[in-house]
């Protein structure tokens, strides 16, 4: 019982340390999805957010493609699709304020703040013909500066976004035989 014990906290410890991201999504629910095979990236050298590294830019954009691929999309300079995406970065603030059970009620407890980077990156795929967006996914998490493995965390949540969109627009076969 106490080695299940020890090793229900270890467990936890690792996944409440390892990087979780918060994914969402919309779309059109009136679009047919499978009368799209082909994309080009839309270029964001100038608008991408001052700071953000742009190796990550560069990381990001491989990591688009190499899903779109998986997808049976192919690339084109008379796309059906664009690809657009962009990245933000803030700093956040959270309050924990704790208060004692037992003991002193009349204790006012004490306070933590936690301060850290937050990551959004959004991806949008757009129609050609009328500009118009037809899925749109998020994924916002915590961010580090000294990332271990910077590219495989942005390939993770890259794949989380397309299988999101996978699973709304019945494209899914493609994430299914990879697992």
């Amino acid at each position: 019982m106490r080695n299940l014990l020890l090793l229900s906290l270890i467990s936890f410890l690792f996944t409440a340390c390892a990087p979780t991201y918060h994914i969402t999504s919309d779309y059109e629910r009136g679009v047919d999805f499978s009368k799209y095979t082909t994309y080009q990236m839309l270029q964001h050298r100038e608008d991408f957010q001052v700071g953000v590294n742009p190796i990550n830019r560069q990381r990001i954009e491989r990591a688009i493609r190499r899903e779109m691929d998986i997808l049976g999309y192919q690339t084109n300079p008379y796309p059906d699709l664009l690809v657009g995406f962009f990245v933000k970065s803030e700093r956040v603030r959270t309050y924990d304020h704790f208060r004692p059970y037992y003991g002193y009620w009349g204790y006012p407890g004490w306070v933590q703040v936690h301060e850290y980077e937050a990551g959004t990156l959004v991806i949008d795929l757009i129609d050609r013909d009328n500009k118009e967006v037809i899925w749109h996914g998020v994924a916002s998490g915590r961010v580090y500066d000294d990332m271990e493995n910077v590219e495989n965390e942005i390939n993770t949540v890259v794949r989380q976004l397309f299988e999101r969109f996978a699973e709304e627009t019945r494209r899914g076969r493609p994430y299914a035989s990879i697992r």
